[in-house]
C-alpha cells in the first residue's frame, strides 16, 4: 500500500507542485485523525489501562506520546513503533513527504532525483543496514528489507517517468516526422 502511495506522490511531482501547499494538503489529510487516535488512546491508557495490552501501555509517556504524534520513530517495548501501533506505516509516509518537500524547495525540476537521494542517503545512514544484515538474512519481513522495497518502488517510479518521457519523445518525434513528410508531399 506504501508504494502504491509513494508512486502516486511521484506522479504529483510531475506537475511542480507548490512545496508548501503540498506540505500543508499532506499535513492536513494525515494529522487530525491520527492524532485524535492517538490522544484517545492515551486517555483510555490513563483511566483504563486494563482495556489496553500491557506493552502499549508500558510505552505510554509524554516523551512518546509527542514523538508519536510528531511521527518520530522510538524504542518502545514491543519494538520500533508508535503508541497507536498501527501509524507505523505513517512514520515512513511522513518521512517521504519530508524528503519530497526538501526536494521541492531545492528544486522543483529535479524533484524526484533530490527525494530519491534523500531517502537512499537516509536508509544508509541512518538505517543500520549492516548492522541489521543478519536479521534481514533470516527475516526477510524486517523494516529493512520494507525499506529497500521502498527505495526499490521509488527507482522504478523514477525510470517509469524517465522511460515515459523518453517515449513519448520518441512518439511525438515520429509524429513531427510523419506530418513533415506529409506536408512536403
Amino acid at each position: 500500500m506504501l508504494r502504491i502511495l509513494i508512486f502516486l506522490r511521484i506522479q504529483t511531482l510531475q506537475s511542480n507542485p507548490n512545496p508548501y501547499k503540498f506540505a500543508i494538503n499532506r499535513i492536513s489529510r494525515i494529522t487530525p485523525l491520527y492524532w485524535l487516535l492517538t490522544s484517545l488512546l492515551v486517555v483510555l491508557i490513563t483511566f483504563k489501562p486494563e482495556l489496553v495490552a500491557t506493552s502499549t501501555a508500558n510505552s505510554a509517556n509524554i516523551v512518546n506520546f509527542a514523538k508519536s504524534l510528531f511521527f518520530i520513530p522510538y524504542e518502545g517495548s514491543i519494538g520500533i513503533v508508535p503508541i497507536l501501533s498501527q501509524g507505523w506505516t505513517l512514520n515512513y509516509e511522513m518521512f517521504f513527504y519530508l524528503c519530497v518537500w526538501i526536494s521541492l524547495l531545492l528544486s522543483k525540476s529535479h524533484a524526484l532525483k533530490i527525494t530519491f537521494i534523500l531517502i537512499t542517503s537516509a536508509y544508509l545512514l541512518f538505517g543500520n543496514l549492516l548492522s541489521n544484515l543478519r536479521n534481514v538474512l533470516r527475516r526477510p519481513h524486517t523494516k529493512v528489507v520494507r525499506a529497500l522495497k521502498q527505495l526499490l518502488g521509488l527507482l522504478f517510479c523514477f525510470t517509469h517517468t524517465l522511460a515515459t518521457r523518453k517515449i513519448i519523445a520518441y512518439t511525438l518525434a515520429q509524429m513531427r516526422m510523419a506530418m513533415t513528410n506529409d506536408t512536403q508531399q
